[in-house]
């Protein structure tokens, strides 16, 4: 005697729930991101995390300023260059003179920076 050949297994969904499903998932997922658009808002200000991370940018070595949002190599080495160029600082906005970095740029990384250009070797020689 031989073995029965395997029967096909029936599919679980009928022919016409093959073409709904596709089409109820896509409009679901459509309603899900409209009601997120809708009720998505930031919220209030006070209740954000405040930064970790505080660098001195007149002070920063290059790899404390890879840290910060949007600086990448090029970025962190022209920061230092135009430092010893230029000296030190004066303000966030004086990043914008360097290339690739914008008022966008300064506003991003504005909470975990500031500039001070006060130095400890400065003030000894002051108080010599």
């Amino acid at each position: 005697m031989s073995p029965l050949p395997p029967q096909p297994t029936p599919p679980i969904l009928s022919p016409d729930l093959h073409r709904i499903v596709p089409v109820a998932c896509v409009i679901l997922i459509a309603a899900i991101y409209c009601y997120w658009l809708i009720t998505n808002e930031e919220p209030p200000r006070s209740t954000l995390p405040a930064p970790q991370l505080s660098l001195n940018l007149n002070r920063a070595t290059e790899r404390e300023l890879l840290l910060l949002p949007q600086i990448g190599t090029s970025t962190a080495k022209s920061i230092i260059l135009d430092r010893q160029k230029n000296g030190d600082f004066d303000n966030l906005d004086s990043l914008t003179r360097i290339r690739g970095i914008g008022e966008k740029t300064v506003k991003t990384i504005a909470p975990y920076c500031f500039v001070d250009s006060t130095d400890k070797r400065t003030r000894k020689q002051t108080n010599e």
